[in-house]
């Protein structure tokens, strides 16, 4: 049962999260998806996660169910124009994450990537989880585990 002093703060903490539902709802109606970019991809798995860098809003990481990663340059003026589409270019390899042995196996034998997270402050750093229940830090610029 809830006390007569907090059932002031549940109501009003319910016509709070009804007025931001009242803003966003319509918002969140309004957006659509532009058909027309395509991203250099990976023809062998199904993506499994994506994230925009939180800096510039820039680059683009994917992981797949393969374990391959790859970066993407949305900023990028080498952006393809073929068909009335626009193909953004990768900018890293794909990458793979390491096995047991800490060898790069080169997308043989690779736990899915679940998740993938670039570090907030920082977007030389992004993080990815796996199916094996490994969290790996990674280098976007030297495109390799720097987590030893």
């Amino acid at each position: 049962m809830v006390q007569p002093k907090r059932f002031l703060t549940f109501e009003i903490n319910g016509l709070i999260q009804s007025y931001r539902c009242a803003l966003l709802v319509p918002r969140i109606l309004e957006l659509d998806v532009d058909y027309g970019v395509n991203f250099d991809r990976n023809p062998t798995a199904p993506l499994k996660d994506i994230a925009l860098d939180p800096i510039e809003s820039r680059y683009l990481l994917s992981g797949s169910s393969t374990g391959a990663i790859s970066i993407h340059d949305t900023g990028s003026s080498d952006a393809l124009v073929t068909s009335g589409q626009l193909t953004y270019p990768r900018v890293s390899p794909f990458l793979s994450s390491p096995n047991q042995r800490g060898t790069h196996s080169r997308l043989r034998n690779l736990s899915p990537v679940i998740c993938v997270q670039w570090y907030p402050v920082d977007s030389g750093l992004f993080f990815t989880a796996s199916v094996d229940k490994r969290i790996r830090l990674w280098d976007a610029n030297k495109f390799q585990v720097s987590d030893g």
